[in-house]
C-alpha cells in the first residue's frame, strides 16, 4: 500500500469538498507510520474530524475511492446514446419540430448543446443491427 509517489494534499483546498483518493491514501500512510491523527491534521491543515472520519472509513473499505452517489441509476448506455445522436443528425428537421412542439426552443439551444457535446459518431457504426429501421423487402 505504501507508495513512494504519495504526496501531501494541496493546502489550497476548498472547504466542503471531499478528499481525493490520493489524499486519503496519504493520510492512511501517515497513520500506518504511527503519526497521531491530531498531528496529521496539523501537518495537512485539515480539521481533526476530517482525519478521524477518513481513517474510520478507510478501515472498513478495501480502497480509497469515493462511494457511488445516491440517486436514480442511468437508463442509457453508450449504445443508446450513439443511436440517439445518429437519429438527431440524420433527421434534423424532425428533431426541430419535436423540440418546437415540446415548447422548448430558446433559439435552438438544446439542439446546439446536443451537437456540441456529442462525440463524433461514424455513420457506419451499425453495431446494433436493428432491422426495425430498414424497410421490409420480403413483403
Amino acid at each position: 500500500m505504501d507508495s513512494p509517489t504519495l504526496q501531501p494534499p494541496d493546502p489550497n483546498f476548498t472547504r466542503g469538498r471531499e478528499l481525493k483518493p490520493e489524499d486519503r491514501a496519504y493520510i492512511m500512510k501517515l497513520y500506518h507510520e504511527g503519526v497521531r491523527p491530531s498531528e496529521i491534521a496539523r501537518q495537512l491543515k485539515r480539521s481533526p474530524q476530517t482525519i478521524h472520519t477518513t481513517i474510520r472509513r478507510c478501515r472498513t473499505r478495501d480502497d480509497y475511492s469515493s462511494q457511488p452517489r445516491s440517486g436514480r441509476p442511468k437508463v442509457t448506455n453508450d449504445r443508446i446514446k450513439r443511436r440517439i445522436i445518429r437519429y438527431i443528425r440524420t433527421r434534423p428537421l424532425e428533431m426541430a419540430n419535436i423540440i418546437k412542439e415540446s415548447g422548448y426552443d430558446k433559439e435552438g439551444a438544446r439542439k446546439r448543446a446536443i451537437f456540441e457535446d456529442a462525440p463524433d459518431v461514424d455513420e457506419d457504426d451499425d453495431d446494433d443491427n436493428d432491422d426495425s429501421e430498414k424497410p421490409n423487402s420480403a413483403t
